[in-house]
This record gives C-alpha cells, structure tokens and sequence, in this order.
C-alpha cells in the first residue's frame, strides 16, 4: 500500500454538512456511517485517486458533484477513505473521511 505524507490544512468548511445529509449514500457506498468532517491533507506529491475506487456520482443523490473514495487505513489503524471531489480539487489535496 502506497504510503501519503503532508500536512494538514484548511478547507471551506463545507462538506461536513454533505455527508450529514447524504450520510446513507455514503454508508451504502463505503459500509460506515461517516463522521460529518474532512481532514484536508495537502500532500508533499501530487496523487491521483484511483478510478477503480468507490465512487457516488451526483446522479445518484439528485446533485451535481460527484465524489471519489479510496479505502485507506489512518495511523490510528482506523478504517477511513481518502478521496476527492472530482474536478474541484487540486491533485496534492486530499479528504480523510472515517
């Protein structure tokens, strides 16, 4: 497994009420029930997520943004996903979701 290094950063605060409300997409997706909050990491590299990953598409939920994750395990040793909002991100900026 591919190891990420990087800092954690800021973000705009936004999609924690996403996955608040979209909370049984996101669980019927990626089998947890996701805390509502990103931890932004920018990484020291550019990474693209992998696109055989866990994908909700807007289409699904009725929206317009579509999501990516990527099963990852945090130092911690808990189960989390990494992943981005297709095309709103920049390459070196992740979301960690567990």
């Amino acid at each position: 497994m591919k190891t990420l290094n990087g800092r954690v950063g800021s973000g705009k605060g936004d999609f924690a009420q996403w996955i608040a409300k979209l909370g049984d997409h996101y669980e019927r997706k990626t089998g947890l029930r996701l805390f509502p909050g990103t931890l932004n990491v920018h990484l020291d590299e550019e990474y693209r997520v992998p696109t055989e990953c866990i994908r909700l598409e807007g289409a699904e939920y009725g929206g317009n943004v579509s999501v990516i994750w990527c099963p990852v395990w945090s130092l911690g040793g808990e189960r989390s996903f990494c992943g981005r909002k297709r095309m709103k991100r920049g390459k070196e900026i992740i979301l960690v979701v567990s």
